[in-house]
């Protein structure tokens, strides 16, 4: 065994035997099928004291067994408690960092849950909530959640922690490295306080202790080998040092010796990496799939389950699979990229040699990690590994290690590599100064020279190199930067002369050979002048990567040549002349590097300038505070001297002093011709603009004071031109309605706008997918109409919405607004007669002004605008 240091009251010796843990028998019939021999270290200490129902604090490295050290005790806890009853949240509850390892646990819950009937769900990001609603709703009693989407289920009031008594925190410090601490003491603080604690943690740092002494109570504390950061001593670590245009030829001559049909996983640095060896190795004929961050959830269980079933036998990822996952027969590791941190290299190299296996690690490590150097010769030597002349070399002449390099928690909560911090200060670093660039360069260049005394000693021959590839990358910088943000422009508007041509390619075709010439102009002058911009683009980039090509491969020659005639004359030595050759070799790669990260940031520039105009206006009043939320809306509306003017149009009046009450349980329609504000009406009410002058108000309460997002909710909105999401027809009908929803109600609202018989002769039924160019105008406003209706609305705002309904439907939608008014106030905006002769009253605009104002007779005996607006109608039907 392991060395164990324990530290507690009345601690229980540890077992050697799974029978001697007094599991049941569900639990050890379970523990056979799997396979296993004896339990390992954590576990052999572990149970007897989590079975006691002490909290417990648990140190051990990756793969070392920690899961089923709080599982099993926890489906015994769970058979020790009432049953849940309709409406009561889980019994316990599991923290962990990562969705992948969350999906983990689940599976070993449901293999040793299932022999006793003990239910379980995964929570976490990325996937539909649905399916994890509806386990909530039936009832579970174990819930393994990521902090984010657990507190997104309490708040929208899914599930509750009343019924918790066992918590477990997986790989704490992990959470607390990701900035997951105020998401776990919100969690934390609902949860009843004589609880039982496991708290898991692969290391021990001080913000890990703090929050395990405010956490825990009189807690046990067991420590698997040592409290610091190890490498697992059963993984053989071997580190090659090279330059990274040796990284693939390596890769490729590895897995060359490697693959036998065993898993192979391969980490880098970047996800764009990631994809790139990814492709490249697809390419050579590899059987590879790649995991990071950006891939969908969905994508990334694929891969998963391809890799463990052996399908795809090689993995390539980012750190997103460097902890918690346990995938058996791992053989071989190799990180690509070293890792920004050591603590991420341990985390690493511990997918491979799992409970008691032997693995092997490969790292490829470059002069840019030459700062790692020292830190990462301690760990191997600390687990008994051999450490390569080569890395001790780089040690010795890397001088003292950085922060980076001997901490290895220097990320840290709210900074480090993603984190806030950096990308705010990154963002800042945009808009740099066209002069200071050569200051920058300069600076940039000495630095990687004078951070050695031999790089001081070989200054002046390293200067004329410095001063060359200083002029090539200004020069290139100098162009780049009078040439982004023209190509940018010149390709955006390029690209929406396409598009539009393409989105109104009937009209073109109608319009035959006018507007076809015309679109073809603008199509070739624009096209000239992005051509133009690329060209003067693609030269610069060619000139300044022939300059470098040429200036590496002729430097080397002449370093040799050089050098040898003073080897020869005995004025430097052979070692001299490697390092000098090594520290060219560096200067050029970080000047090229240099150049080739501005090209993209200056192309970033051009390509943000129109973000960052968006990014500096101010939001609208409505979303910077929340307002108030009436007890109960009854549906009353005043429009108070109401005049607005469109900030585009400033000296034209859309409407002016408009007084109109409107109340409920009643149908009022607006008409008027074309431009008379009935559309502006409906936008302010919805608060898509504000009043220029006068308020409008809601059972008395000015509109502008009202939460807007609840207020919204209340209202049924069917615009001119609905629009339909790419996605099935009852998922469109129930799209923005604010409560669970059921197919039956669906279904209920389909029948009352009439769509339910058109819905029903689609290819799927409700579950057909459409967008908004495959149904018809009146097909797509009976399915607003039904989504409308569904949000039971106590306001029911409906503009032009039975203008592409056929004569029929027409008539039943008059029946709709007769059942609507009984509990809303129904406002109906149309031109056509038929529509508007079902309101209670109808309000006449004309020029921005009510003028006329009655029910249909009244209006057309005064014969004024209404009553020549109805007559035209008649005339234009007979």
């Amino acid at each position: 065994m392991r060395d164990i240091t324990v530290e507690g009251r009345d601690v229980p010796k540890p077992i050697r035997f799974f029978t001697e843990a007094n599991f049941p028998e569900y639990c050890l019939e379970a523990i056979s099928k799997c396979g296993f021999v004896e339990p390992t270290p954590i576990q052999s200490q572990g149970w007897p004291m989590a079975l006691k129902g002490r909290d417990l604090v648990g140190i051990a490295e990756t793969g070392s067994g920690k899961t089923l050290a709080y599982l099993l005790p926890a489906l015994v806890h769970v058979n020790a408690q009432p049953r849940l009853a309709y409406g009561d949240g889980p019994i316990i509850l599991i923290l962990a960092p990562t969705r992948e390892l969350a999906v983990q646990i689940q599976e070993e819950a449901k293999k040793f849950g299932s022999h006793s009937n003990v239910r379980s769900t995964c929570i976490y990001g990325g996937a539909p909530k649905g399916p994890q609603i509806r386990d909530l709703k039936k009832g579970v009693e174990i819930v393994i959640a990521t902090p984010g989407r657990l507190i997104d289920m309490l708040e929208a009031c899914h599930t509750n922690l009343r019924r918790v008594t066992y918590l477990v925190l997986d790989e704490a410090d992990r959470m607390l490295d990701m900035g997951f601490e105020p998401q776990i003491r919100k969690i934390v603080s609902q949860i009843r306080p004589d609880r039982q604690t496991l708290y898991w943690s692969a290391t021990w740092p001080r913000e890990v202790e703090s929050l395990a002494r405010q956490f825990l109570h009189n807690p046990y504390k067991v420590t698997i080998g040592s409290p610091e950061l190890k490498a697992n001593q059963s993984i053989n670590q071997i580190v090659e040092v090279m330059s990274d245009h040796e990284k693939y030829p390596r890769l490729v001559k590895l897995l060359g010796e490697l693959m036998d049909g065993s898993r192979i996983l391969v980490f880098l640095e970047t996800k764009r990496g990631c994809d790139q060896v990814t492709r490249q190795l697809r390419m050579d004929g590899w059987p590879a799939l790649s995991i990071h961050g950006d891939k969908a959830q969905a994508e990334r269980d694929w891969v998963l389950a391809e890799f463990k079933s052996g399908n795809s036998p090689i993995m390539t990822a980012t750190d997103v699979a460097a902890r918690g996952l346990d995938v058996k027969d791992i053989k071989c590791v190799i990180n690509y990229d070293f890792p920004s941190c050591l603590e991420d290299y341990v985390h690493r190299i511990g997918r491979t040699g799992r409970a008691g296996a032997k693995g092997t690690a490969f790292t490829f490590f470059t002069l840019s990690n030459a700062r790692y150097s020292k830190s990462l010769i301690k760990i191997l030597q600390e687990a008994g590994q051999s450490v390569s002349p080569a890395l001790a070399a780089l040690a010795r002449s890397s001088g003292t290690t950085g922060g980076s390099g001997v901490n290895f928690r220097s990320r840290g909560r709210g900074g480090g590599r993603g984190g806030f911090g950096n990308r705010v200060s990154g963002s800042n670093t945009i808009p740099i100064a066209r002069g200071g660039k050569r200051w920058g360069f300069y600076h940039v260049k000495l630095k990687q020279i004078g951070n050695d005394e031999f790089g001081l000693f070989c200054f002046c021959r390293l200067l004329s190199v410095l001063l060359m590839t200083l002029d090539a990358d200004v020069t290139y910088n100098d162009v780049l930067s009078d040439i982004s943000i023209p190509h940018f422009l010149a390709a955006s508007i390029f690209s929406a002369q396409s598009s539009e041509t393409i989105t109104f390619y009937r009209n073109t075709k109608l319009l035959v050979l006018l507007c076809f010439t015309s679109g073809i102009f603008r199509y070739l002058k624009w096209l000239e002048r992005l051509f133009g911009v690329s060209l003067r683009q693609s030269f610069a980039y060619g000139f300044w990567n022939f300059s470098f090509t040429f200036l590496y491969h002729s430097t080397q020659v002449i370093a040799v040549l050089i050098g040898g005639i003073s080897i020869l004359s005995g004025r430097i030595t052979a070692e001299q002349l490697t390092k000098f050759v090594m520290y060219t070799e560096w200067l050029i790669y970080s000047t090229w590097r240099v150049g080739d990260n501005w090209s993209t940031l200056m192309q970033s520039i051009g390509a943000s300038e129109k973000v960052f105009q968006l990014m500096d206006l101010l939001p609208s009043k409505q979303f910077l505070s929340e307002g108030r939320k009436l007890q109960k809306l009854v549906g009353n509306i005043d429009f108070a001297n109401v005049s607005f003017h469109y900030p585009s149009r400033m000296t034209i009046a859309a409407l002016q002093h408009v007084n109109l009450s409107i109340h409920p349980n009643e149908v009022v329609a607006i008409v008027g011709l074309s431009g008379s504000g009935k559309s502006t009406l409906a936008s302010l009410l919805l608060r898509l603009y504000e009043p220029t002058d006068g308020q409008i108000l809601i059972d008395g309460v000015p509109l502008g004071e009202l939460d807007i997002k609840w207020l919204r909710e209340k209202i049924g909105f069917v615009g001119q031109e609905p629009r339909l999401f790419r996605m099935d027809v009852a998922s469109n009908i129930k799209y923005g309605c604010a409560r669970e929803v059921s197919h039956e109600e669906v279904e209920w609202a389909a029948k009352q706008a009439y769509a339910h018989e058109f819905i029903m002769s689609l290819p799927n039924g409700y579950e057909t997918l459409v967008d908004n160019s495959l149904l018809s105008g009146g097909q797509k406003q009976r399915i607003a109409i039904a989504r409308a209706i569904l949000r039971d609305p106590t306001i029911l705002l409906l503009d032009e919405a039975t203008s592409a309904l056929d004569t029929e439907s027409e008539h039943y939608i008059k029946g709709i607004l007769r059942n609507a008014k009984a509990k809303s106030s129904v406002i109906v905006i149309a031109h056509r007669l038929s529509t508007i002769q079902a309101a209670d009253r109808i309000i006449v605009m004309d020029s921005g002004r009510i003028v006329e104002m009655g029910d249909h007779a009244e209006l057309i005996r005064k014969s004024g605008l209404y009553a020549r607006l109805a007559n035209r109608q008649v005339d234009a039907l007979a």
